[in-house]
């Protein structure tokens, strides 16, 4: 038996699309913990400020801003992971994600984002800061590989799309 193998623009197409629904879930959890109190710093307006100037911070526009780069971010790391997951071989995407959701964890909260001016780095924050800013990274690589593994990896959309193209061919 042959396995069919998935195509590179699948792989892109629907990778972007997992990174970006996993973007929405870390996106709205994070709100949730911002307006609880539990995350000090707004994802939204972190986000907003690498991109609007500084009169604009207090405008509406810091919303479609901070939305605007963090699905952008959402997208990129997707591919990334979906280009990792490939070279690994390792079929446990949602482990995978978990995993690589630590990874950015790492990156984006100890080297990114202090080197940005942006907030200090993971180990000088207060102990409610490092846990929240990891727990949301984690539901973004979880969610990241879950849908990954469902939609990226799988052959089933992209057979059915075929199989939905030959017929319509046929009629």
């Amino acid at each position: 038996m042959t396995k069919k193998t998935i195509s590179l623009k699948h792989k892109i197409l629907w990778g972007a699309i997992a990174g970006i629904a996993a973007g929405m879930i870390m996106g709205a959890v994070g709100y949730t913990l911002h307006a609880l109190g539990i995350m000090a710093v707004s994802g939204m307006k972190l986000n907003a400020s690498m991109i609007l100037p500084l009169e604009l911070m207090d405008t509406g526009w810091v919303f479609a801003a901070g939305m605007l780069v963090h699905m952008g971010f959402s997208a990129f790391f997707a591919l990334a992971f979906v280009f990792l997951a490939d070279l690994l071989n390792y079929k446990n995407y949602t482990v995978l994600g978990l995993l690589y959701g630590v990874i950015i964890f790492v990156v984006n909260a100890g080297i990114m984002a202090p080197l940005m001016g942006l907030h200090a780095p993971f180990w000088n924050m207060p102990l409610k800061g490092i846990l929240s800013t990891l727990s949301v990274r984690l539901i973004y690589g979880g969610f990241l590989g879950y849908f990954a593994g469902r939609w990226a990896f799988s052959g089933k959309i992209e057979n059915k799309a075929t199989v939905e193209k030959r017929s319509s061919k046929v009629s």
